[in-house]
């Protein structure tokens, strides 16, 4: 919920949320509800809101980049970098090659609270 002031009555009323994927075409008043209205085609809303209109989704990946999640009522565009590749800050950088001897390690907590660590093989 959230407050609106109704000119009708010149008082804040508690308006309803509109759901995921809509947004507020009319806030409440003392007489009648919040009227939403679905996100038209690019925009969306992923939350519960009172906004008045639907974010614009994300226009495009960029380069080195493919699109994993398209842009629906309820998410933004995702994209992520390819294969090979990390994204830093907006730019897909090519992760460095560990020389021979080298790699990374992986390790997990265990139910204990002592971390093990387990060498890849090469």
């Amino acid at each position: 919920k959230y407050l609106h002031y109704d000119p009708g009555t010149s008082r804040q009323v508690m308006c309803n949320q509109c759901p995921p994927g809509s947004y507020v075409k009319q806030h409440c008043t003392a007489a009648s509800p919040t009227v939403c209205a679905p996100c038209p085609d690019q925009y969306y809303a992923e939350d519960w809101n009172s906004n008045d209109e639907c974010q614009y989704c994300s226009a495009v990946c960029k380069e080195l980049q493919y699109i994993k999640q398209e842009c629906t009522s309820t998410q933004d565009r995702v994209c992520e970098c390819i294969e090979g590749r990390y994204l830093e800050l907006e730019f897909c950088l090519k992760h460095t090659e560990c020389p021979p001897g080298f790699g990374v390690q992986l390790c997990i907590l265990t139910n204990t609270g002592t971390s093990k660590c387990l060498t890849p093989t090469v």
